[in-house]
């Protein structure tokens, strides 16, 4: 049985050992089932999809996805720390992963949610905009 500390513990707990919340609390991926849930919900939230290559299927997150910014960080850390890693490359790396959500400022997932409404509202103006110049131009 999980036990969940309150929520001013968990931030006191945090804040000492300097990390973020998803540090100590995060989804239990470890089953298959809510790793593809989780994958559904990135799906939704951040515009992931799968795609085939030749040698393989990978995932995908939509350009403007904020996600993209996530990656390019992680994969500079990744590299900072190349594999094999010997002991204490691996700790420094560890740490880095799990100091990582206090290097940069949280969105809410409301912000992210109206951040993607709003995208999707400047593409429909867009289109809007092409599609009335493309009028202009028939009439010329």
């Amino acid at each position: 049985m999980k036990k969940i500390p309150r929520e001013k513990i968990l931030k006191d707990m945090c804040n000492a050992l300097g990390v973020g919340e998803g540090a100590l609390i995060h989804a239990d991926m470890l089953s298959y089932q809510e790793m593809f849930y989780a994958l559904f919900d990135m799906e939704d939230f951040h515009g992931l999809r799968p795609v085939k290559k030749e040698d393989g299927y990978y995932l995908k997150f939509d350009s403007d996805s904020i996600i993209n910014d996530f990656l390019e960080k992680w994969y500079k850390m990744y590299r900072k720390y190349p594999s094999p890693r010997g002991d204490d490359d691996e700790e420094k790396y560890t740490l880095c992963r799990y100091e990582y959500p206090n290097q940069i400022t949280e969105v809410s997932q409301y912000e992210l949610l109206k951040r993607k409404a709003l995208q999707a509202e400047v593409k429909n103006l867009q289109a809007k905009i092409d599609a009335l110049e493309k009028k202009n131009k028939e009439g010329d």
